[in-house]
Parts: C-alpha cells; structure tokens; sequence
C-alpha cells in the first residue's frame, strides 16, 4: 500500500519513525523485518542511524539486528500484542521536504458565488435583527404579585388556555367546574346502583351482589344538570353563557358525560376553542410571520446560490446545506412551543431532532467531502 506524510524534517537530519507490524494483533509473528531505501540510493545507503525496539507499545526491547544491507531482521518470535518500530535518519538534502502549505486566506480565490455565499449570510443577519429589534423584544417585565382571586371577566379555562396556547380538555373541565362553582350548573355522579335505588325506592345499600358486581365493571358516569332559575341570577360571563347555550339550548335540563351526548360535547368544545382564540389575540403574539419572512429569503438565496454553483462548475456541498438549513434549522425554532408537560414531545422534536438532522449532515459533509470529491470550503459556509 501508499502512504504519505509519515517523514520527519528536523533541524538537523529527516527521519522515518515507523512501526512495522503494529501491536494489536491477536496471534504470535514468528519473525519479521524491514529494509528502506532512499531516492537514488541502494538499500542500507546513506543513513545516519538505524535503531528498533520490540515489545508492546511503549517497551523498547532491541530483540533485532540490522544486516549489512540496513534490513532490521528480528531475532525471536513476537508474542501477542507484541510488534517491531524502526527509526532511520539521514543527513538534510536527501529527501526534499514538502513546500510549505499557503495560509487558507491565500488560497480561497473570490468568485461571484464565494463572494454572494459570504456577503447574503451577513445581509439576512441585518434584516433579521432589524426584524428582532422592531418586533422581537419582549416589553419590559412588570412586577409580579400574588392574587387571591381571578381577574374579572377571566376564567379558569381561559387562563389554561393563554398559558398552554392551545385549546385542550383541562381547559374545557375548568370552564364546566368553574360554572358549578358559580352555582346553575350541578355535576352528579352516577351508578347501576344508585339508579336502580330511585327506580325500585330501595336503599342502595340493599341492591343484590350482582347488581354490585355489574355496577362496578360498568363504572360510574356523570351528567351535568342546569338549574335554569339559578342561571338568570347568576353573573356569568360570556362565553360561559355561551358554553351553556352550546350544551343545553333553550329546552335542555341535563348532559350526560357519554357517548349519548359526545357530539353536543364536541361542538361545545370546538366553539370555545374558537371564541378563545379570538379573545387571545391581543394576548399571544408569536411573530411567526416576521421568521417566516426571513426563513423563505433563506432559502431564495440558497436556491440562488445553487445555480450559481452550477454555472461556474463548481461541485460544491454549502448550497445543500443551505437548503437543508430552512426547513430543519430555522423553521423548527420559528414554530411556538408552550411549555408543559403535553409539549415535550413536539419540544424534542422542534428543538433537538431536527437541528441534530442538520449538524450531522453538516458535520458529515466536512469530514467527508474530501473523500466524495464535493469540496466543502468552511470558509464560505453561510
């Protein structure tokens, strides 16, 4: 096989420090050795010195001679893990050492596609900010105390919703207890048991054992009862009594938390979750729109890089990575997440799997584009 870059150039003398057979193999090396010849010279010729060690890494054995002819022979069989290193020098001038590498700024050569790839990068990060200074800040904090009562007008259910960001079942519950807690609307608790006791006027407690055993597989249900005179004195507010007129109408007395009345129970909730929505306009402002803006110009400019990529005949990586970079790195952090315990999920997601999917790419497209023949210049990485 070929190698390079394995000589030494020192002040004094050029070297080759080489361990023949390396030390990790599992079975014993009966004998072994090594000979090494310079440019335009014989084998042994010329070499200032020649040294060998044997043994494990880091042991310096000498169980090795040299020959006439400069070849490093062993002299008894190398156990496991055992190996041969050899050390030749010779004088300066034999082996011309490597020109010395330009500096990176020498060589990276301006082109209409290197200067656009370094100069948009820099222009979308003004407007961004620009964007983020005009929009993004938040308003300073005001202080905070603690109340001992909801704001007026405010429900529990609203609450969860400007909190959470989302209409969900917490939300809709605190709305149903917050209107019992006001008093017109009453939640009972229901059983085989206890309805066969009002139909039979037994006591409950006599029911058969059966009855009892069928009671307790079936489970225990609920309904929701209005109490309409209590509801005209009652100080609701207005989407409470919209959430009453969504599940009772004007001839309703009673709800039954089951699958009779789950399409009442899903309109209910569908209409709140609307009317929510509205009144947390003022409230909720993500500037998504604003991200968007600067995301879409991302990838405009990817897409621009790319052709001219191909126009100059460049095979190059930093336009993919550019058109990777909206979909999987700006946009998953444009997205609002509330927090919350029912968000860790799309958190992981948004925040971590999706930038993780760039950088590995990223960090693949670096390490390897040496070897695809996709040349990856850091310096123009956007």
């Amino acid at each position: 096989y070929r190698t390079s870059g394995q000589l030494g150039f020192f002040g004094e003398h050029d070297e080759l420090y080489w361990n023949v057979t390396g030390n990790e193999w599992a079975f014993p090396i009966e004998k072994v050795s090594f000979r090494l010849r310079l440019p335009g010279r014989d084998f042994g010729a010329d070499f200032s010195s020649i040294e060998f060690y044997t043994g494990k890494k880091g042991e310096r054995w000498q169980d090795a001679f040299v020959t006439k002819e400069g070849t490093v022979e062993s002299t008894r069989l190398l156990s496991q893990g055992e190996g041969l290193t050899v050390a030749y020098t010779w004088p300066k001038g034999i082996v011309a050492p490597p020109a010395e590498p330009a500096p990176v700024l020498e060589k990276w050569t301006p082109s209409p596609y290197r200067v656009a790839h370094l100069a948009m990068p820099v222009v979308l990060a003004l407007v961004m900010t620009l964007l983020w200074i005009l929009w993004g800040k938040d308003p300073p904090a005001k202080a905070v105390f603690p109340r001992f009562a909801p704001p007026q007008g405010i429900e529990a259910g609203f609450s969860r919703y400007v909190r959470s960001m989302r209409m969900d079942d917490q939300a809709f519950a605190a709305m149903v207890l917050g209107m019992a807690v006001k008093g017109p609307l009453t939640i009972e608790e229901r059983s085989l048991v206890a309805e066969a006791a009002k139909q039979t006027g037994k006591d409950a407690s006599q029911a058969s054992m059966g009855m009892k055993l069928l009671s307790k597989l079936v489970g225990k249900s609920y309904v929701l009862r209005l109490n309409r005179e209590k509801l005209s004195n009652t100080n609701l507010t207005i989407d409470e009594r919209v959430l009453v007129d969504e599940f009772f109408g004007s001839t309703r007395s009673d709800i039954h938390l089951s699958s009779a009345d789950r399409p009442v129970i899903q309109d209910a909730f569908g209409q709140l979750g609307k009317r929510f929505k509205e009144r947390a306009k003022p409230l909720l402002k993500t500037n998504i729109g604003k991200w968007l803006i600067g995301v879409a110009a991302f990838e405009i400019y990817a897409v621009v890089m790319l052709l001219l990529m191909i126009l100059s005949g460049e095979g190059r990586f930093e336009p993919v990575l550019a058109l990777m970079a909206g979909p999987f790195l700006l946009l998953p952090f444009a997205i609002p997440v509330p927090s919350g315990k029912g968000n860790m999920m799309s958190k992981f997601f948004l925040r971590v799997f999706f930038p993780g999917i760039f950088l590995f790419v990223t960090a693949g497209a670096v390490l390897a584009g040496s070897a695809s023949g996709i040349e990856v210049d850091l310096l123009s990485v956007p």
